[in-house]
């Protein structure tokens, strides 16, 4: 079994995660209330560093997480 291929972009004011080309979420920049980072102990060999972020949208609060070592994170988040 392969992992997915996971990416962030910025599109139209969106922040957006894919898994394998596919749009897995996406949420408004404007509505992040928060972005952090954790770790489990579940590594080495499997993937245990995630960054979780937290929106306000429409008066719900949502939350989505990612691996951190998403292709990329950094320029999105910049």
């Amino acid at each position: 079994m392969t992992s997915p291929s996971i990416r962030l972009a910025i599109q139209d004011q969106f922040l957006e995660c894919f898994k394998d080309d596919q749009l897995a979420w996406r949420t408004p920049i404007a509505s992040i209330l928060l972005i952090a980072e954790y770790t489990t102990n579940e590594g080495p060999y499997v993937d245990d560093y995630f960054v979780e972020l937290w929106s306000l949208e429409n008066g719900t609060l949502f939350q989505v997480h990612t691996t951190f070592y998403a292709n990329g994170r950094d320029a999105a988040f910049r």
